[in-house]
């Protein structure tokens, strides 16, 4: 049965929304022809195309189409055209919104009963759904997803707590809305899909790269806020501060690797760390070296000092969720450089969850020691043929190339207490093209040297994975293939809002790529088991139901935005073709495996793909602030030099340790934690991920107030804690208003 055009879309969490579908895309009118005979035409046949499908009397015509200009006579052409349409029909040049008022009147006064939808609209033929741009140069994907998180799961979580701790007018609502507008510049779907010119990816590039540092830069002013007014066990100014902080929602431990300069006048050759109970923190010296730190001053000229430099891990034992925390550095007894490779013998990683094993030949064997399951050979490289375009990947009748069929260089690279590393390296020998007169790969050889680095991290139970792929072929696809040990014919993958259980039956019947999308993670469970994988920017996933493989596209090379799928011919000249599409470029980037018992929500995957992608933030700092920000003073007379410095901008801060700025119970994740659009407090919009009714406790110090996605509607809820009831999947925004302490008050800060 054809999908009729007006029916509702019914939302997971019950919401339904009059929605339409535009059965003939959306440039069914594209232009109307000034012979109004041809015109005229085009109505009657969009008319009758329409019967069956139309349940209003409002036939939607899209005129012109996002490649083209605005058809500068399309008045004057309507006006004739309704002189000759019957009387009981018009013609006339409408607003979407106005189309969509009438036709819910319509619907309302006419009682009529639309078809319901719910769930994913991905029904339909490759050209139509386009799969091919989820993996069309993944390098801008991961590059978005990169910045994006760092927007909203770093800088404006930081930058809220900051102002709600004091430092009110830190937190630029006008810088913030530049970094959004410019990460959304690269949204357009041609651009973020990467099929459009290569002059276009070129540009997307160059913003990314800009805004990376300019987002780069607000996260360093940020923590210098932060580390300014957080409280040390001794804050002495001859001491120094390591400053972390969790801008996720749940208790977070882990590894960090931070680099601590001290002033070689200092002749500082030993020093212990010191939590924010004074109690001895664990880390280790990785090197110590000496160096030259330049000094930057708004109000002086740059500078620089002899430093000397430690390069250490650091363990950061349960940081709560929303939290800073300032580590004491003192000079102490000098300790020794932990070597980073210890004597070992064989290429395994074992932590207090799981056991790896890299054999000679580069197979991976896994061991989840708390289930007791193990996967033999659960990694791999795959290689195929592509000749199909931006837009679609077309398979070649070549078979597969494995990354198992070439030797394997195993190596140790990294073997300590805190992080335990083996890289495999191998050379992928394939065809350097595709032949698309001959309609066959080429006999030309290239090589692509790929390296993956399986990495265990103490205390963590996610088995990380950094993978290069120098490409160096043509029209082809590289996948990393994840063996989970698990036969189902069902996946679950996470979108915005949401969490997807997609089954294999699930594609069109004579689809050429069986893949779907994913924003975060992808699992697969059976009987009580699961496995996931974590990904950065690897939005294309197939589920290999034989084997119960996850395959990740990693590279996926193409010479064309668009192919003829028969003719195989390039869809246009020159304009059509874009060479760097091919990917000819060194590809990096990282994935992650979890092996879980229970279920996905129970066993906190989402939550573990948020710290995969958010990992805790880490500053390193002089108790005495001026130490670092002196610079170098003006150089119009030795005699009158002088250091200038700036007063506290907001002396009313205070950073307490490890105290969360908000809490909150069950399966509730939260999406944002962000200043109001119109600046007048804090948003936090929550969501409820499970099939099930949630209700929790909210506290947070404030007035609260439930709005909506647009933050423009407001419901009281009182102060300082509130109940939520949610229902299945539903989101909620919640504003709070803050009541600050009075300027003019006596507020003395002790850094100690």
């Amino acid at each position: 049965m054809p999908f009729p055009s007006e029916f509702v879309w019914k939302g997971a969490d019950g919401t339904c929304v009059l929605a339409i579908h535009m059965t003939y895309w959306y440039n069914n009118a594209q232009r109307f022809s000034a012979d109004i005979n041809k015109a005229e035409r085009l109505v009657n046949l969009m008319e009758k195309r329409f019967e069956g499908l139309a349940v209003t009397p409002y036939v939607l015509l899209m005129n012109g189409v996002d490649h083209l200009e605005a058809q500068e006579d399309l008045l004057p052409i309507l006006e004739q055209l309704n002189d000759n349409l019957e009387e009981d029909k018009q013609i006339r040049q409408y607003r979407l919104s106005d189309y969509i008022t009438d036709v819910k009147q319509y619907i309302q006064e006419n009682d009529v009963c639309l078809y319901t939808h719910q769930g994913e609209l991905r029904g339909g033929e490759d050209h139509e759904l386009l799969k091919g741009t989820l993996s069309s140069r993944v390098y801008l994907k991961q590059s978005n997803d990169r910045l994006q998180d760092r927007l909203e799961y770093c800088l404006e979580p930081l930058y809220s707590m900051l102002e709600m701790s004091g430092a009110r007018g830190c937190y630029s609502t006008d810088i913030f809305r530049y970094m959004w507008k410019e990460l959304m510049k690269n949204h357009p779907h041609d651009s973020i899909c990467g099929c459009s010119r290569d002059e276009v990816h070129a540009h997307m590039e160059d913003r990314f790269q800009s805004l990376e540092e300019i987002s780069g830069e607000m996260l360093r002013r940020g923590l210098d806020i932060a580390a300014n007014h957080v409280l040390l066990w001794d804050g002495s100014p001859e001491n120094y501060g390591i400053l972390a902080v969790n801008t996720l929602q749940m208790t977070r431990s882990g590894t960090v690797r931070i680099t601590l300069d001290f002033p070689v006048s200092e002749k500082v050759c030993g020093f212990q760390i010191y939590d924010d109970k004074g109690q001895e923190a664990e880390f280790d010296i990785l090197s110590h070296k000496k160096a030259v730190r330049d000094v930057f001053s708004p109000i002086n000229l740059p500078g620089n000092m002899e430093v000397d430099r430690y390069e250490i891990y650091l363990y950061i034992r349960e940081l709560a969720g929303m939290s800073f925390r300032g580590y004491t550095v003192k000079k102490d007894t000098p300790k020794a450089v932990m070597p980073m490779i210890r004597d070992s013998v064989k290429a395994a990683a074992e932590n207090e969850y799981l056991q790896v094993h890299v054999h000679d030949d580069g197979s991976v064997d896994l061991f989840d020691k708390i289930s007791k399951r193990e996967i033999k050979n659960c990694i791999d490289w795959e290689e195929t043929g592509d000749r199909g375009d931006s837009y679609i990947y077309s398979p070649c009748e070549e078979p597969a190339i494995y990354g198992q069929d070439f030797p394997a260089e195993v190596s140790i690279t990294e073997d300590n207490g805190y992080y335990q590393s083996i890289t495999v390296r191998r050379v992928l020998r394939v065809p350097v093209a595709y032949d698309f007169i001959n309609r066959k790969r080429e006999e030309a050889i290239a090589e692509c040297p790929v390296t993956l680095t399986i990495n265990l991290e103490k205390g963590n139970k996610t088995l990380k994975l950094n993978y290069m792929v120098e490409n160096r072929a043509k029209d082809h696809r590289i996948r990393l293939l994840v063996k989970t040990g698990l036969l189902s014919d069902t996946t679950i993958s996470d979108t915005p809002f949401d969490i997807i259980y997609r089954k294999d039956s699930d594609h069109y019947f004579n689809t050429r790529s069986k893949v779907f999308p994913n924003s975060s993670f992808v699992a697969a469970e059976v009987n009580e088991s699961g496995m996931a994988v974590l990904t950065m920017g690897q939005r294309e996933y197939e589920h290999i139901p034989e084997t119960g493989t996850l395959a990740f596209t990693v590279v996926r090379s193409t010479g064309a935005i668009s192919r003829d799928g028969s003719s195989l011919k390039v869809s246009g000249g020159d304009q059509w073709i874009c060479p760097e599409n091919q990917c000819l470029r060194l590809m990096s980037g990282q994935i992650g495996i979890i092996s879980y018992t229970g279920n996905l929500l129970d066993s906190g995957i989402p939550l573990e793909a948020m710290a995969f992608r958010n990992p805790l933030l880490i500053h390193f700092f002089s108790a005495d602030p001026k130490k670092f920000t002196g610079g170098r003073p003006a150089v119009q007379g030795s005699e009158i030099s002088e250091l200038f410095y700036r007063t506290d901008s907001y002396p009313l801060s205070s950073l307490k340790n490890n105290q969360s700025f908000f809490k909150l119970d069950g399966k509730i994740y939260v999406s944002a934690f962000k200043k109001a659009e119109d600046g007048d407090g804090f948003i936090l919009r929550l969501f409820n991920a499970s099939n099930n009714d949630e209700i929790i406790t909210l506290n947070i110090n404030g007035y609260l107030y439930l709005t909506n996605l647009a933050e423009d509607s407001e419901q009281e809820l009182g102060k300082n804690q509130t109940m939520l009831t949610f229902r299945q999947k539903e989101i909620k925004t919640i504003r709070i208003r803050l009541e600050f302490p009075d300027h003019n008050c006596d507020l003395n800060i002790n850094r100690g």
